[in-house]
């Protein structure tokens, strides 16, 4: 009788198994899903446009088969191999041609990117790029090679005048000044520190002014009566930081790159 007894425990032992083995064999696991592994297709083409108003190039191109799929842009000079990704397209909106105002977008194939400023260090020929990505579950993608559109053209603007920097008589200001240059009516300025590790920091960034002027002993404002001359005015900074301003003019041409001037340092 105690043999039959662990005869049949045995037997159910054994059974058991026999499920838990079944069980794992039957495919709802997570391990035995079935996953393709493929390189994703690039798109057809990739097209740049800049908008009538100069502030933005549009870069569009039409949707690969499939649906979740998503797609990278990316920018680089012309020639170069190093790239670097500046956005992702969409599809729920287009872009005005001639403002590049978002307008709804009626056909979800058609997908687009607004650029609004270049990450351009020089003048030269610089392009935009597509890199696709697939959006199934069943496939583990690879990105596709980057479309990359026909090339365009920075140029220089116009270059800015010298900057001096004076600190106030009673060290309470630092007034950056300079010279209006042609067809410019807004300049941009930013003021750098030397930090305590050696290295240059922004300490302020702010808009030039031609509306006041500032007085060399205290910093206090009048009327300025000539248009032309500029400058910006900031609180003096801790004594013993190394600081300076950088100055540039405001243009409304995206593909045109400002020039940049630099004040002496002063502490």
């Amino acid at each position: 009788m105690m043999d039959k007894k662990i005869w049949m425990g045995m037997l159910v032992i054994l059974l058991v198994f026999g499920i838990v083995v079944v069980g794992c064999d039957n495919g709802a696991t997570m391990d035995n899903v079935s996953l393709n592994y493929e390189k994703a297709p690039q798109v057809s083409s990739v097209t740049v446009t800049k908008t009538t108003n100069n502030l933005y190039y549009i870069v569009s191109w039409d949707a690969i088969a499939g649906d979740g799929n998503s797609y990278q842009v990316f920018f680089k000079q012309d020639g170069k191999k190093s790239s670097s990704s500046i956005g992702n397209g969409q599809n729920i909106y287009k872009y005005d041609s001639s403002t590049g105002d978002q307008i709804a977008n009626n056909d979800l194939d058609k997908w687009s990117y607004r650029v609004s400023s270049l990450n351009a260090s020089a003048t030269g020929s610089y392009c935009f790029g597509v890199r696709t990505s697939l959006g199934s579950y069943t496939v583990m993608s690879t990105y596709s090679d980057i479309k990359w559109a026909n090339s365009f053209t920075v140029t220089a603007g116009p270059q800015m005048s010298t900057i001096s920097v004076t600190k106030t008589t009673n060290g309470s200001y630092l007034i950056a000044s300079w010279d209006a240059i042609a067809g410019v009516d807004a300049y941009n300025v930013v003021l750098y520190y030397k930090s305590s590790s050696g290295t240059w920091a922004t300490y302020t960034n702010g808009s030039g002014q031609n509306s006041q002027t500032y007085a060399e002993s205290d910093g206090n404002a009048s009327t300025n009566t000539d248009p032309s001359k500029w400058s910006f005015r900031y609180n003096n900074i801790t004594t013993s930081y190394e600081c300076y301003f950088a100055v540039s003019p405001v243009v409304s041409n995206i593909s045109i790159l400002p020039s940049v001037a630099t004040s002496p340092i002063v502490r």
